[in-house]
Order: C-alpha cells, then sequence, then structure tokens
C-alpha cells in the first residue's frame, strides 16, 4: 500500500478510483507498515506471495461491488505475476497494469506463463530495462488486441515505484501509461 502513496493521488487526478492495500506478503513501503502482514502473523496464517492472491481476489470483489465500475488490476513485482493470473481469471477484472512481472511463483508450484496463457483482455506491462526480457516471454501470452509492451530508454526501475517522482525515468512511464489508459 505504501508503494502507492504518491501514485494514488494522481490517479485521483486523473479521474480514478483507488485502493491501495496491503497483502500478507510483504513488509513497509514509504514508511506504511504492512498490516494485513502483521495481522496474518499474528493469525498464524500464510504470508507467501501465493497465498496473497485470496488478498487480491477479496479487494477486486468488494471494489466491484462497492463502485460498481469496471476494475482495472494493478500490480507490482510479485503482485504483478498474480495480477495477470488473476486478470485471466476474474470477469470483474476488465484490464490489468502489470509493473516488472516475472515467474516469482514457480517456488510455490504456480508457472505464471501458463497460468495466464491467453489473456484477453487489455494489458499494460513494463519493467526495468534489464527486466524487459521476462517481462516480454509473458506478454507474448496475452491475445488481447490492447496490450502493450513498455521498455524505457534509460535503466528504469523495478516494480510501480518507477512512477515515483524520484525516479530518473518517471515521467517516460507516466507518458505510456496515461496512453494505455487513454485506450480503455
Amino acid at each position: 500500500r505504501g508503494e502507492y502513496k504518491e501514485i494514488a493521488p494522481k490517479l485521483n487526478r486523473m479521474g480514478y478510483n483507488c485502493v491501495a492495500i496491503d497483502q500478507r506478503s510483504g513488509g513497509a513501503v514509504n514508511g506504511v507498515t504492512n498490516e494485513t502482514n502483521a495481522r496474518a502473523k499474528s493469525a498464524g496464517k500464510t504470508t507467501d506471495f501465493v497465498s496473497a492472491k485470496q488478498d487480491v481476489a477479496a479487494t477486486i470483489n468488494w471494489a466491484k461491488a462497492y463502485y460498481a465500475k469496471d476494475v482495472i488490476l494493478w500490480g507490482s513485482s510479485y503482485s504483478s505475476a498474480l495480477a495477470l493470473i488473476i486478470a485471466k481469471e476474474n470477469d470483474a477484472v476488465s484490464a490489468v497494469l502489470s509493473f516488472s512481472p516475472g515467474e516469482y511463483l514457480a517456488s510455490f508450484g504456480v508457472n505464471v506463463g501458463t497460468s495466464m496463457d491467453g489473456l484477453n483482455k487489455p494489458a499494460f506491462l513494463t519493467s526495468s530495462k534489464g527486466e524487459s526480457d521476462q517481462t516480454k516471454l509473458l506478454f507474448d501470452r496475452i491475445v488481447s488486441s490492447n496490450r502493450v509492451h513498455f521498455t524505457p530508454t534509460g535503466n528504469g526501475e523495478h516494480g510501480s515505484r518507477a512512477l515515483w517522482e524520484e525516479k530518473i525515468d518517471h515521467k517516460e512511464y507516466w507518458t505510456a501509461l496515461k496512453s494505455f489508459l487513454n485506450s480503455l
């Protein structure tokens, strides 16, 4: 949730409702403590990447009911891999934004590429330049005619933090992201 402290207000100004969540896997970012992780640990629940899928699914269901609008699912790092899988599985998701996706779930027996194969929803995938090849492998599995694989001209950043103003390439990422959102 802390990763979106700067990003969500910008999206709000663009007219989007935003729900940034803590998932049971992850720690503090930008001084924001991951409360869901702490509660899951104190309750003896698993806090691995795959277990966080239920947190995302519950939020989608809540957002769809609360806003009664299309849900654009956004993920960063391991959650971007989950976002691609969930977008394929969940009819409430109308589009997906995936920042630095990869095969982060293999140690849990989940192949992201196979699980999201044939995804037919608008999709925006991006990463740092160094991660671009792994992102392209997943991008190539998407069959939607509205799909974008954005690679920055500079080195870029891992995950959604690429959009933070302190990051050198943030303007380039924002331009590509806004163009995609305008296509929806």
